[in-house]
């Protein structure tokens, strides 16, 4: 699998439905191998407001409902200076309610003794990628036209293609970070010329189909009374005044 290249399937098997539609919002934050075995390289952990997961990574865990992840250096310590480590607090409710957010820095503080702010250790734990910002596209997707049935949330990193069958779609932030846009392909890989271009504002709180067609500015027609008011700039042209001129001897 290509590095730039993630399955729709892996963002669950709703999202290959005819028709999805999406919210989306620019980010800046940390790589990291969160959702490698489900086929997706890169996935990018908000570096302000972290990353909210849903489940728990301990199997037999029914306490925990979500999970709020961070990349932090980690005093530190890794194989890089200036490597982050993931973290994780849990809840026990969904969107990560109830969290205060902390750091390993805040971890004694008394906001934070609640929540705990864990390493994330053992074989196979996720980790935090490389040491430097990256800017990613929050993307949540969703079964139905008014964003109520969510199919799936994933901060991918800019520009990635999510393929399904024969098309594509790749998701893209301006330099800006004010604009989302999601071209479609034809074929699996996101190349060549994209059938259909959308674009919107980034965090804007509006569903959006990404399928959709941008609309057509009409064709201006000018009436007969525009004509009429056009009329003295058109004519007679300068020209002919002078060639109409007369002259009394």
């Amino acid at each position: 699998m290509s590095l730039k290249l993630i399955t729709l399937a892996a963002l669950g098997t709703a999202a290959q439905a005819a028709t999805t539609y999406s919210k989306a919002k620019c980010i800046t934050g940390y790589a990291s191998n969160l959702q490698k075995d489900k086929g997706i390289p890169l996935v990018v952990i908000d570096s302000t407001a972290g990353y909210c997961m849903a489940g728990a990574f301990t199997p037999g865990d029914t306490t925990t409902k979500s999970m709020l992840l961070q990349c932090d250096e980690s005093s530190n310590v890794g194989p890089v200076a200036g490597s982050k480590k993931m973290y994780y607090q849990k809840s026990t409710s969904l969107g990560c309610t109830g969290i205060i957010k902390c750091t390993d820095k805040q971890e004694q503080n008394e906001g934070c003794k609640n929540t705990p702010f864990i390493l994330m250790t053992g074989a196979g734990a996720p980790t935090c990628e490389g040491t430097g910002l990256v800017q990613g596209v929050d993307l949540s997707t969703y079964s139905d036209k008014v964003c109520k049935t969510s199919v799936a949330v994933m901060p991918v990193t800019n520009a990635y293609c999510m393929a399904d069958g024969t098309v594509s779609k790749k998701v893209t932030c301006n330099k800006e970070k004010t604009q989302v846009t999601i071209n479609s392909y034809t074929g699996v890989k996101c190349a060549g010329k994209a059938k259909n271009v959308y674009n919107f504002k980034s965090n804007d709180g509006k569903c959006h189909n990404p399928d959709q067609k941008p609309l057509q500015k009409p064709r201006q027609h000018l009436h007969l009374h525009q004509l009429v008011m056009l009329a003295p700039t058109l004519w007679p042209p300068a020209s002919l005044l002078l060639d109409l001129s007369f002259h009394w001897s």
